[in-house]
């Protein structure tokens, strides 16, 4: 399995959803790529799912300062 590290800005307010019945809480995070001329940015789609979901969904918000890990 692959994992990755993700730390950046939230792109918009994370979106609480269910599928299956289970909770689900999607959001985009942007990360800063390269600089100067050269700066962009990488945006990482990224879903929690279950409690986690439902524990965070009032904290993820536009512009929010976020750390993630999890599988790719």
């Amino acid at each position: 399995m692959q994992t990755i590290t993700i730390s950046g800005n939230v792109g918009n307010d994370a979106e609480l959803r269910t599928v299956r019945d289970k909770p689900v809480l999607n959001f985009n995070v942007g990360v800063k790529n390269g600089f100067g001329k050269d700066a962009g940015s990488v945006w990482y789609r990224c879903a929690l799912w279950g409690n986690a979901a439902t524990a965070f969904a009032d904290s993820i918000k536009k512009g929010t300062k976020v750390f993630v890990t999890g599988a790719l």
